[in-house]
């Protein structure tokens, strides 16, 4: 290679460099720097409750829910977490489950994919009324391998 050569690429190194600098800066600064704290004596009694399978479920109506699969599938707690400093209990439902489960993937805007563990199926989790979620198991639902989306479903 040419010395003009060698130089361009330099410059264009650099110009990349100086770039990608100049964007994660940027970046940072839109980022918000509150950093909200809530001491587990001020969260609602059942947020103290051990759960092990979490999902936030955006709303259509701009309010965010957070689910908790707690008693080894046997309930379900919901709370509003649109303002994170101040979670409200929503309160908490019986889910007809054959154990403790994970929240896979969406399904939509009201339905979520959930697989049990220990290898004992799948279900959907219908999030339509979102105080009163149901869990309905589906037979022969294999969801193992690769997924993959069509557009939003």
């Amino acid at each position: 290679m040419n010395k003009n050569r060698i130089a361009r690429i330099a410059q264009l190194a650099i110009a990349a460099v100086a770039a990608l600098t100049l964007t994660g800066h940027a970046e940072a600064r839109n980022h918000p720097s509150k950093i909200i704290l809530v001491r587990p004596e001020d969260l609602p009694e059942l947020a103290r409750v051990p759960g092990q399978a979490m999902l936030l479920h955006a709303t259509g109506d701009g309010r965010t829910h957070l689910y908790i699969e707690q008693n080894h599938g046997a309930r379900m707690a919901i709370f509003d977490v649109t303002d994170p400093a101040h979670v409200k209990e929503e309160g908490s439902v019986h889910v007809d489950a054959p154990g403790a489960f994970d929240f896979v993937s969406s399904l939509g805007d009201y339905a979520e994919l959930v697989l049990f563990r220990n290898g004992q199926g799948e279900a959907v989790l219908n999030l339509h009324k979102v105080k009163v979620p149901t869990l309905n198991t589906v037979q022969g639902l294999d969801s193992q391998g690769s997924t993959e989306r069509l557009g939003d479903d």
